[in-house]
């Protein structure tokens, strides 16, 4: 309509061993009732058909207002160097990313703009519909939701997903980082809202969030794994605040990432082969949380007096950082 605010919008999809599943994800973001589009596909090292189906949906565009741009890595490197790349590529004045195993609604990116109030917004956040084997689940925001950082819950809604943001905010604060694949984008996220954009939230489902273990994914990887990257983004997170002078002011925020980025020493096969080793590992990383196990409200109840009680025994073993409930 003339006169309507109509921003390019870019869309990003990092791919990874997706060729069950890219062509529907990448006919949802074609079949967009938005207007200009450009769609920004990075594989991300593949070796299946990944490549030859995004060829071939390349290769039927005829629309002169949706540009497809097409980014191939030689080798894999994590969905944090994908994003990277991608936001690189990215024209628009605001960028969206899109899983490979995930699809959207049609009206989704139109809905979305329509709520930037021409501009004026940095983020859009909208809810999303989980679908595990093909059971769907909604997932929605609490009815108090601010997305301040120090009441932000570690979960799916509060990664990048299902946001639209402007891509100058993005781009002056990205962290997205090579090598990483599991949690660059809440990284991301907290980095983002440490700057306290403007941020506009739709009660609405658009994306599906698809969890299958039959599809290829960029962050399918071993618990130990995923281990050290939470670990990594925790110690990243305090460095990036500390730098920008906010670490105290956010402190609440990064005592409750270091807490859940340490819970897999406890929930994983080497702590039922190694339980007193582990139990260690666990009171000595980040011990600064272990005495405020109790207050990360968003964490259950009988969860957080189980941890509790686990730091109680971790005490009576050897080694170091015993008195950390003097914290």
């Amino acid at each position: 309509m003339p006169g309507q605010y109509s921003p390019l919008v870019s869309v990003m999809v990092p791919a990874y061993n997706a060729g069950t599943t890219i062509s529907r994800c990448l006919n949802s973001v074609v079949g967009q009732t938005y207007r200009p589009l450009q769609v920004i596909v990075v594989d991300d090292g593949s070796c299946d058909n990944t490549a030859s189906e995004v060829d071939r949906i390349i290769h039927n565009n005829t629309d002169p207002d949706l540009e497809m741009t097409f980014v191939r890595h030689v080798c894999n490197t994590g969905c944090g160097a994908s994003r990277r790349d991608a936001v690189m590529e990215a024209k628009g004045d605001y960028i969206i990313a899109v899983d490979a195993d995930d699809y959207i609604d049609s009206c989704m990116i139109s809905r979305m703009v329509e709520e930037t109030s021409c501009g004026n917004v940095d983020i859009v956040c909208a809810e999303m519909t989980e679908e595990r084997c093909g059971r769907p689940r909604k997932l929605r925001y609490d009815a108090s939701e601010t997305f301040r950082l120090n009441d932000l819950r570690l979960d799916t809604l509060r990664f990048t997903l299902s946001k639209l943001i402007r891509t100058d905010l993005l781009r002056a604060h990205m962290v997205f980082t090579p090598g990483i694949d599991c949690w660059e984008d809440m990284e991301q996220v907290s980095v983002l809202l440490a700057c306290e954009p403007v941020i506009r939230i739709i009660r609405e489902s658009y994306y599906h969030y698809v969890i299958d273990p039959d599809a290829g994914s960029l962050t399918h990887s071993g618990t130990e794994r995923i281990l050290n990257q939470h670990l990594d983004v925790a110690r990243r997170l305090q460095g990036y605040f500390d730098k920008a002078g906010i670490s105290e002011k956010y402190a609440p925020f990064l005592e409750y990432v270091k807490f859940i980025a340490k819970v897999k020493f406890l929930r994983s096969s080497q702590a039922l082969r190694h339980p007193l080793k582990r139990l260690r590992l666990w009171r000595d990383t980040f011990p600064e949380v272990n005495s405020h196990i109790m207050r990360f409200r968003h964490v259950g109840i009988i969860y957080r007096l189980a941890f509790a009680f686990a730091y109680r025994v971790s005490l009576l073993l050897p080694g170091k950082n015993r008195q950390t409930d003097n914290h």
